[in-house]
């Protein structure tokens, strides 16, 4: 199926943020032309009644309809609910933090969507493993006082065996969820696919954050689904050049350089941006491992 038909883009505002997030993507959402019609759905999350005020002024500037949901679970829940509910052929989900950087952008990754084979566009992706950053090895052992109970001591004595074992247990846990890097993922902040494809996706309940990183980036989450489908996942830069996974190092949308082709920012891109040198080469390297880049900083 070409995706030609009725698209819906779904934005999350959470009661817990207050109005900056939203005032953040309504400006940038009447900055820049999305270059392809479609339909605004903000989704209300946590509310106890109507928006107050001040949400109201900031949502007069657009056409809209309105979604109330409760704050249970996490964004990506809301998502496939809304795909459930709301028919529609293409979603474009954009999570609270969301922040549109070029005209277009929704012409782009519709542009992406439409190819053959292709069943997940994201504005950014990653290929970090939690996995593969995982180490605990580096903890320092608490001093031991003498005056302290006989258990205590035991465990003193102990220690460096029962954290080693620990780190091994974790480890093998670890490793059942997440490939080793590079463990290609669409990050969900910004991300379109059919309906059809949303339909097949399991989304499990997400009540904590290691929750949502497994969905995000685990064995048997978003990514790893639709690969499973025989389907192709792509990233879609500023200038709507299309990368393949192999290829997400060098788009520069996320974590690397700076940043010089994200087509949708959020607080993950943001705190890269805003973090110094060192920061940077950390951010880097847990996205893309010998492939980081941390740019330049001002």
């Amino acid at each position: 199926m070409q995706p030609d038909g009725r698209i819906v883009v779904v934005h999350l505002v959470r009661a817990a943020n207050g109005p900056g997030p939203l005032r953040t993507f309504i400006d940038s959402y009447t900055a820049y032309t999305a270059g392809i019609e479609h339909e605004l759905v903000v989704v209300f999350k946590g509310f106890n009644g109507p928006p107050a005020e001040e949400y109201e002024r900031i949502l007069a500037r657009v056409r809209h309809r309105r979604i109330f949901v409760s704050d249970e679970g996490y964004d990506v829940n809301v998502y496939f609910r809304v795909a459930l509910e709301q028919e529609a052929d293409l979603y474009c989900f954009l999570n609270s933090y969301s922040e549109i950087l070029a005209p277009d952008w929704l012409r782009k990754l519709r542009a992406a969507i439409a190819i053959a084979g292709v069943g997940l566009v994201g504005a950014t992706g990653s290929w970090q493993s939690i996995f593969s950053n995982y180490d605990d090895a580096t903890r320092v052992l608490p001093p031991m006082l003498p005056q302290q109970p006989r258990w205590k001591r035991f465990l003193g004595e102990n220690l460096p065996f029962l954290r080693r074992l620990r780190f091994v247990l974790r480890r093998r846990m670890l490793k059942g969820m997440f490939e080793p890097f590079p463990n290609y993922h669409v990050r969900t902040n910004a991300f379109m696919l059919r309906r059809e494809t949303a339909l097949q996706i399991k989304v499990p309940p997400i009540r904590r954050k290691f929750d949502a990183y497994l969905f995000e980036s685990g064995r048997e989450g978003l990514t790893m689904q639709v690969l499973a489908m025989g389907q192709r996942v792509l990233v879609v830069g500023r200038d709507g050049t299309r990368y393949e996974k192999d290829e997400w190092c060098h788009s520069n949308t996320f974590w690397r350089s700076n940043q010089e082709d994200l087509l949708v920012a959020d607080n993950q891109t943001r705190s890269y941006a805003a973090a110094d040198a060192t920061a940077r080469l950390t951010y880097s390297t847990y996205a893309w491992g010998p492939e980081a880049d941390p740019g330049t900083t001002t």
